[in-house]
């Protein structure tokens, strides 16, 4: 069985984006097989769909994960972006939220990539309530994950 841990602030749904394009998102780490994989969870925030993702190779939860190099995470201090195609997927000005331990190193260590997983809205991202939500996320069509490189500005 894979586990989730470390969720940024346990006990606290994220803070909604205020930007362009809103939508709720964490970091988390991944544990899968003794690896631990760093996340960022995002509920649906444009009009781009699983569907549509999968038709890009991104894959349901728990498939294989590939790259999507039209895709980028950018980070600055003061604000996170997710874009695919160049356009905006998910905007947060307000921050680059707390990471959990070890998140950044991970990153680094993934040759500055990230797994975004696009999850169904109602997603629970407190630690245990999404451990307890694993199974049903498992090869969900509802679901699409891609390991997406991360831009520091």
């Amino acid at each position: 069985m894979t586990y989730l841990i470390n969720c940024v602030t346990p006990g606290v749904a994220p803070k909604r984006a205020l930007g362009s394009v809103a939508g709720m998102y964490t970091k988390i780490v991944r544990v899968a097989g003794g690896t631990r994989i760093p996340m960022l969870l995002v509920t649906p925030a444009s009009t781009l769909t699983p569907s549509q993702l999968h038709k890009r190779g991104w894959s349901p939860w728990g498939g294989e994960m590939k790259t999507d190099q039209g895709a980028a995470v950018h980070i600055l201090p003061d604000e996170l972006t997710i874009t695919i195609d160049g356009k905006v997927f998910l905007q947060d000005p307000q921050g680059n939220p707390l990471s959990p331990e070890d998140w950044w190193e991970l990153v680094d260590q993934a040759g500055s990539r990230v797994v975004v997983a696009v999850v169904p809205d109602g997603t629970p991202f407190e630690q245990r309530a999404l451990i307890e939500a694993h199974d049903a996320l498992l090869d969900s069509l509802d679901t699409a994950l891609s390991v997406v490189p991360v831009v520091h500005h």
